[in-house]
């Protein structure tokens, strides 16, 4: 987690001190009003998790997560842009006791995200620059015998590098904002609401992804 806050702090130092930038200087990288991109995100998270009960007993926890991130987005001036994309998440969690090596619970959970944005970029060089970008995001997901509906809307930090004129890698790190969401099981069994500000910095929101801007 430490590592994850210094890159997001590292981020935000770069974009305010971007500020001060000659933006009509022709050495800083800049994106003129019309330009347009296309965006796909790529986030991998795998971890392993042990509790030893009160009765010396070891639960095992194995969990996986697969999100896909993908958006087109207009700028309206330069430097700033308009989007819209769509979000997919396999999520896989195994259960078995350690001691005896039983599996006890294996889930698999599919998410469908939308997520309309604004994002401002900031030059701070001939093909790098930081970015803060603002979204809205509508979840919805299936997992196991469990449905969830939930709303977040805050703010994601990022870099890009331009390859060339064409071609640029991206990476955006954590989220800051407002959640809410409410989560029932199949049948009406039991019903859940949550609500609130989150700062997240788990692996799920570290984000490595291409764009190809024309």
């Amino acid at each position: 987690m430490k590592k994850y806050i210094y890159y997001i702090c590292l981020l935000l130092v770069a974009f305010v001190h971007a500020q001060e930038v000659d933006t009509n200087d022709a050495d800083v990288l800049r994106f003129e009003k019309g330009a347009q991109f296309l965006n796909l995100n790529l986030s991998l998270n795998h971890s392993n998790e042990e509790t030893i009960l009160s009765s010396q007993e070891v639960i095992e926890t194995k969990r996986s997560n697969i999100t896909i991130r993908s958006s087109y987005a207009y700028a309206i001036s330069d430097n700033f842009f308009l989007g819209l994309g769509l979000g997919y998440v396999h999520s896989t969690s195994d259960t078995k006791n350690g001691t005896t090596n039983v599996d006890d619970n294996s889930l698999v959970g599919n998410t469908y995200t939308i997520f309309p944005y604004a994002r401002y970029y900031k030059g701070i060089g001939e093909k790098l620059a930081v970015f803060l970008q603002g979204e809205a995001s509508y979840r919805h997901s299936n997992i196991h015998t469990f449905k969830s509906n939930n709303f977040s809307a805050g703010l994601r930090p990022g870099i890009t590098f331009m390859m060339d004129k064409n071609l640029a890698l991206e990476a955006s790190v954590g989220f800051l904002g407002y959640f809410s969401g409410t989560s029932e099981e199949d049948g009406g069994l039991s019903e859940r609401d949550n609500k609130g500000f989150r700062a997240s910095l788990n692996s799920s929101n570290l984000l490595f992804g291409l764009n190809y801007y024309f």
